[in-house]
């Protein structure tokens, strides 16, 4: 406005010809002329800027439109533009109704929507997730949904399993799911099995945060151990595919009981004929004091089946005529006893070679 007013005040002293003013403003001459135009007509309030927008719009939605939504919307607020318009071709068939996107920007042009507030949410986790080649090479660990016992009592059961060998560490309900009674209960499956190299988590608390990295007070915790925290991708439970597996078993087994021990008492028995009695597919029949620590190890492709293996340990036993070297894993003392008594128990003219292998023997001999 101010530099118009210049420009005016300029050419009335006429020092300058009009192509020299024009290039001293930096505009063109047909500018001059109209600014110099709209100033004799209407003064200094023909310099004002004017609006650039279209007066008509061949696409624009009626008036009577606009008023017949904003009514039924204030009418029923909790209505979105996909039900008006659903309600409006309804009750006026005859009538031809904008889209649901036009709706709804009459209605947040009206100002009758309240933005939701944004929550921060966990930072995603990048890193890709390890393979379960091993024994305490990854556990997994969720909340199964809660549900109430008989006394009213809210009940959260705290699972962690171990993913190759889909064994069940721990089914334990807590009063609340925070990093103290969680810590807790892994402190003890740390001391009954060893550390895991990783840990598979979802992004719920207490396992994630929406602090840098994702991380939490349980979280840094297992870093300071050496255990690596994997987070799987938000919506998709898929990649944590085994533990949720086992949930939807836990789920048609476990039943109500009365009260808060009582059902800390079902999922105990849960948790014991999970691990020990129920049978796996890929498993054959064993002696139940066995079940807690053994894994059938074979091929797939070849459907050779080597024998049975220790979980948690390096022992082997032959079976089915064949010797297979295991590498070493992380001891656990009672499935490598476990092991050992079932051998010993077994006589060496049962097995298809006659004997035993140098590494059964050997702790057959430090056990006894």
């Amino acid at each position: 406005m101010d530099e118009k007013l210049r420009f005016v005040f300029e050419y009335q002293r006429d020092e300058q010809t009009m192509g020299e003013l024009c290039a001293r403003f930096g505009i063109c001459r047909d500018t001059g002329y109209a600014w110099l135009r709209r100033y004799r007509l209407h003064g200094v309030m023909g310099l004002v800027e004017l609006n650039r927008a279209a007066k008509q719009h061949p696409n624009q939605t009626a008036a009577a439109v606009e008023r017949a939504v904003l009514e039924l919307r204030e009418a029923h607020m909790r209505w979105g533009p996909r039900k008006l318009k659903r309600i409006l071709e309804r009750d006026q068939p005859g009538r031809p109704w904008p889209a649901a996107s036009t709706m709804g920007e009459i209605v947040k042009r009206a100002g009758l929507v309240v933005a939701r507030k944004k929550r921060r949410r966990t930072e995603p986790y990048t890193q890709p997730l390890a393979h379960a080649v091993e024994s305490n090479r990854v556990w997994c660990a969720d909340f199964k949904g809660w549900f109430k016992s008989g006394d009213g009592r809210r009940v959260d059961p705290l699972t962690i399993t171990d993913a190759w060998s889909r064994y069940l560490l721990r089914c334990q309900a807590v009063e609340k799911t925070d990093t103290e009674r969680v810590r807790a209960i892994f402190e003890a499956a740390f001391r009954e099995y060893g550390l895991p190299g990783a840990i598979r988590t979802d992004n719920g608390a207490p396992f994630a945060s929406s602090a840098v990295g994702g991380l939490s007070r349980l979280a840094v915790w297992w870093t300071k151990l050496g255990i690596a925290h994997e987070r799987i991708q938000a919506g998709h439970p898929e990649q944590n595919g085994r533990h949720e597996r086992m949930h939807r078993t836990l789920k048609q087994e476990v039943q109500t009981a009365a009260d808060w021990r009582s059902q800390q008492r079902e999922l105990d028995r849960f948790r014991h004929d999970f691990n020990q009695v129920r049978s796996i597919c890929r498993l054959r029949p064993a002696p139940t004091s066995l079940r807690c620590g053994l894994i059938r190890h074979g091929s797939r492709r070849s459907g050779i089946q080597t024998g049975w293996r220790c979980a948690t340990s390096e022992l082997m036993v032959i079976s089915a005529g064949r010797r297979k070297t295991y590498s070493s894993q992380k001891c656990c003392g009672a499935s490598l006893l476990a092991c050992c008594r079932w051998a010993m128990a077994c006589s060496p003219s049962t097995s298809p070679t006659g004997r035993w292998s140098a590494s059964t023997a050997n702790a057959i001999s430090w056990f006894r």
